[in-house]
């Protein structure tokens, strides 16, 4: 496939562009991903959409994409509207232009009125959701009387097939074979791999009476999807770094790898797999009768018409132009729906010019307070730049804030998203803190004032980014913990405090000169000598931590104890910190003994021991390390 080049580096390809299903999603997704998708694809080409149509869990647009644009048609929304729970992926999809609105809600919160859509769709999304039958109430719900329901899901098959339990039952470990088929669920997120006559069940209870279904994906479909997981971990490292799953999206790079996965694209439909498709309509308000017809599979022709891409307009069958909707209504729910607002041409500049501005003022708030520093009795350059530092931010503020769209109010949620520029001017304060108290005698110095602009400054930024919407408050968030998960906390708390305090002043037996010297740092910031939190000072330390020490000192005196008072607390809190974040990464399995390593470790006890800065580093790097691995576990940059 030929595309523009720029110099000798060909340009990424189009991956619409005179491909089938296959070699779309080949180009754009690691091969098991591809393989899976594009076999669903088919299904929802195939049958016709009555619009409005709602895609239910519609991720970052990528499958809606692959499945109903077309080379060469302008960018316009193909179906009405996408919910997911998360903003990572709905940031995506508003840019992958399928849908006509976006929103964030749950599933069984749904934030629109009764009767509103004539087609729901939900593409391998409701095996990830514990607590199903909610979800299909609300569905129906949003429904018209007689509207069509198409999901796809693994099978019960999708589990007794996989390839690496068969291996250990072979080999007589039915033990390793169950642990295999756990892991891989949980991999893979599955709360559910039942049968269709589950299914058949549960929709049923929801009002919905199965139309239409039939398995899909053979024993060796699977096998090979289960060897792709492996085959896709190159993919996964190129997605964390460059953005891409597929640094190669050519024909000649992908052409073995389509070789392999083509005839389980093109294989008739077994009479069992590990996936089924299920069409159903709602027959009522509330629970039927429950009714599961003979699986009715496609065939080749049917596929072959709903897979001519790039035929004529009207061959396949697709949905039909965006109905206008009613706008959502909130739901009740404890995580309420945020829709997402439309990117607006009349803002492109600021787009760059307000980032650029941003820069420029703490660049300028920099120099500015160094020069202020190194002249003190001469304040005018440095003053001079500090407030071309304050102009920018105004302006990057100004020309970042949300305005009113030519057809109406602006979106709440675009209202709110202004907030993320207030990242600046945040790191503008905390870095102008010391300014308010560095004068150029001791008696005009104000360490409080520079404090509460230097703690101010870390408030607004965590302001700006946290979430948008309402977030439940203190007492309910405490509320999650469990009593036993507070005990156990606590037990760790007082246990790693216990052996890090114990003899605290004969052990180590001697203060050592770093200790002693910091230790009388803190005695000056306690006597009023040392009065800049953020200056330098013995052996080029610096001052903050002298600040935290300073109250021990002023209560019980100058000693080794209150030289030491303060690691050992760094210390224990380090423990429990390492505790809770293991917990919410990884569960209790893994957090609470490496909470019992870390509790008991030399290196980390000895450090805890002494009057020096060194325990906090632990903490530090651990939280923001956590904090990370945390919101790439929940896909939420905030």
């Amino acid at each position: 496939m030929a595309g523009p080049t720029n110099g000798n580096k060909p340009a990424r390809p189009d991956p619409l562009a005179g491909d089938d299903l296959l070699w779309r999603h080949l180009k754009t997704v690691p091969a098991f991903r591809a393989l899976l998708r594009s076999v669903e694809a088919r299904f929802y080409r195939a049958f016709p959409l009555e619009g409005p149509v709602l895609d239910m869990g519609c991720g970052d647009g990528h499958f809606a994409r692959m499945t109903f644009a077309e080379a060469g048609e302008p960018a316009k929304p193909w179906l009405d509207v996408g919910i997911d729970p998360w903003w990572g992926p709905l940031r995506k999809s508003q840019r992958a232009g399928v849908y006509g609105g976006l929103a964030q809600a749950l599933g069984d919160r749904l934030p629109f009125p009764d009767q509103t859509f004539g087609t729901v769709i939900s593409n391998s999304v409701l095996e990830h959701i514990p607590d199903v039958q909610p979800v299909l109430d609300d569905v129906s719900r949003v429904l018209v009387p007689g509207g069509l329901l198409l999901v796809t899901m693994p099978s019960h098959r999708f589990t007794d097939w996989l390839g690496g339990a068969a291996l250990c039952e072979r080999l007589g470990l039915d033990g390793a074979a169950d642990a295999y088929r756990r892991l891989f669920n949980r991999l893979s997120r599955h709360a559910h791999t039942d049968d269709a006559e589950t299914w058949a069940a549960r929709l049923a209870g929801a009002g919905f009476v199965v139309e239409r279904w039939q398995y899909y994906f053979s024993l060796g479909a699977l096998r090979a999807l289960e060897w792709g997981h492996v085959q896709g971990l190159p993919a996964a490292i190129s997605h964390a770094i460059t953005g891409h799953w597929i640094l190669g999206p050519y024909e000649r790079s992908l052409r073995h790898t389509e070789r392999w996965l083509r005839p389980f694209y093109e294989e008739p439909f077994p009479t069992e797999g590990a996936y089924q498709f299920i069409a159903a309509r709602k027959r009522a308000d509330g629970p039927i009768a429950v009714s599961l017809p003979a699986a009715h599979p496609f065939t080749r022709d049917e596929l072959e018409v709903a897979t001519a891409i790039g035929a004529a307009a009207g061959e396949a069958p697709m949905p039909a132009e965006p109905a206008s909707l009613p706008a959502p209504t909130v739901a009740p729910a404890p995580a309420p729906a945020r829709p997402l607002a439309a990117p607006r041409r009349d803002r492109a500049s600021s787009r760059w010019l307000a980032p650029m501005l941003a820069g420029l003022a703490l660049a300028l708030g920099s120099l500015g307070l160094s020069a202020w520093r190194a002249q003190p009795e001469s304040p005018s350059f440095g003053t001079w730049l500090i407030g071309l530092a304050l102009l920018s931010m105004a302006g990057s503020t100004w020309l970042a804030r949300v305005r009113p769209s030519r057809t109406g109010d602006e979106a709440p949620a675009a209202r709110r998203d202004r907030r993320r520029w207030l990242v600046a001017p945040a790191v503008l304060l905390s870095l102008l803190a010391p300014s308010f108290v560095a004068g150029p005698l001791p008696e005009v110095q104000r360490p409080l004032l520079a404090l509460v602009a230097w703690l101010a400054g870390i408030a607004l930024g965590g302001f700006a980014l946290s979430p948008a919407e309402p977030r439940r408050g203190l007492r309910a968030r405490l509320a999650v913990v469990s009593r036993g998960e507070w005990v156990l906390l606590a037990g760790l708390f007082y246990f790693a405090l216990t052996v890090r305090a114990y003899a605290l002043t004969t052990h180590p037996f001697i203060l050592n000169g770093t200790e002693a010297n910091l230790g009388l740092e803190a005695w000056r910031v306690a006597s009023g000598q040392l009065r800049n939190p953020f200056a330098t000072g013995w052996l080029t330390n610096p001052t903050l931590p002298f600040f935290l020490a300073a109250p021990a000192m002023d209560l019980f005196g100058r000693s080794v104890l209150t030289a030491r008072l303060l690691s050992p607390i760094v210390g224990a809190l380090t423990v429990v910190a390492v505790y809770g974040l293991g917990r919410r990464l990884w569960g209790r399995g893994v957090a609470l003994p490496a909470a019992i390593l870390l509790a008991g470790a030399h290196a980390h006890v000895h450090y805890s021991r002494l009057g020096m800065t060194n325990i906090w580093d632990p903490l530090a790097v651990l939280l923001a390390v956590g904090l990370l691995g945390l919101a790439m576990r929940r896909g939420d940059r905030q």
